[in-house]
């Protein structure tokens, strides 16, 4: 009897380097290889690029975070290297910024998407805070990029202050 572990599990074969910081909405990253169902693809470095303003998941605009709010947003790339970010549910987070306490949720991915970051954002402004729409740099926001080489069942907490 066969047993392949890694059958129809997508997967990137890298810790991708991300950058996304200052009075844009822009990110970079690094080349990097990733599997999908199976079959390997390889995504060449993207330089300076505005995100995503669509969730993948839904087509639509991503929902706004109000104040003392947090949510994960998934960074993660189909077939064609297309990169996609994919929006959690936007929680309430306690007065000490906690996000253990704030149980977050991973959101459902596409299928034919390979994971490869997650950001965990935290926003604290007086105004909403769109990603895509907002700057990085817009006052209250902060964001935890987390590398990944697949989608975990839930929130990696041990790299969360």
């Amino acid at each position: 009897m066969e047993y392949n572990v890694f059958a129809g599990v997508d997967f990137v074969l890298d810790r991708v380097v991300m950058t996304a910081a200052g009075a844009d909405k822009n990110y970079e990253m690094g080349a990097f290889d990733y599997v999908l169902s199976g079959r390997a693809y390889t995504r060449l470095a993207v330089p300076e690029t505005a995100v995503p303003i669509r969730d993948r998941l839904t087509g639509k605009a991503f929902e706004p975070m109000t104040t003392n709010t947090a949510c994960i947003f998934i960074w993660s790339v189909d077939q064609g290297g297309t990169i996609a970010v994919t929006q959690g549910s936007v929680r309430p987070i306690d007065s000490k910024n906690n996000y253990r306490r704030l149980k977050p949720e991973m959101p459902a991915l596409p299928k034919d998407h390979a994971a490869f970051n997650y950001w965990l954002a935290n926003y604290t402004g007086a105004a909403n805070f769109v990603f895509g729409v907002n700057n990085w740099n817009s006052a209250g926001i902060a964001k935890l990029m987390i590398p990944i080489v697949t989608l975990p069942d839930r929130p990696i907490y041990d790299d969360i202050p």
